[in-house]
């Protein structure tokens, strides 16, 4: 069983959506960009981005509302590594859209700041996958729950922000 950002396009994994979370554009503590102030999509264009690789689903979201919004936008650099992302961000050498909780702990210690897109909000899911074949045991099942609980709780406290996809009490 495994979390991933979903759902999957392999018809050999089933998943189980759990949360979906909005996307933030991400800056430095430097940047202008204010959690108040929403960015319009098209206005996106206006800042060289840094980007997490494409099994993250960020990167073909972004790229399928930039072609429906016909908005150009520059893609300075493709990471598959959330950490180096925000490693570069926090330097100034652009600017990243992740999952509010893919950032919360930097920007809880001042090291990023981040803004909402708008005209069309962008998001992300989270599911729990296994392969189709797998005969899963009880133990499995039972990790299963605990995940939906764990992401309930954290929903609940706020500190994973987003839109609870399962009932943990059903």
């Amino acid at each position: 069983i495994a979390l991933l950002y979903g759902p999957s396009p392999d018809d050999r994994i089933i998943d189980r959506g759990m949360v979906v979370e909005d996307l933030m554009l991400v800056g430095s503590s430097a940047s202008a960009l204010c959690a108040d102030t929403p960015v319009n999509f098209k206005r996106l264009s206006r800042f060289p981005l840094i980007l997490p690789g494409s099994r993250h689903g960020i990167m073909s979201t972004l790229e399928k509302n930039a072609y429906i919004t016909k908005t150009n936008i520059d893609i300075t650099l493709r990471i598959d590594s959330f950490e180096l992302t925000k490693q570069l961000v926090m330097s100034g050498d652009g600017y990243t859209i992740l999952p509010h909780s893919a950032f919360i702990k930097e920007h809880e210690a001042g090291l990023l700041s981040y803004t909402r897109i708008e005209n069309p909000v962008l998001t992300c899911q989270v599911v729990t996958a296994a392969t189709a074949q797998c005969r899963v045991p009880r133990i499995i099942s039972r990790l299963d729950v605990l995940i939906q609980q764990e992401i309930s709780t954290l929903a609940a406290s706020g500190r994973w922000p987003g839109k609870l996809l399962v009932n943990p009490e059903a």
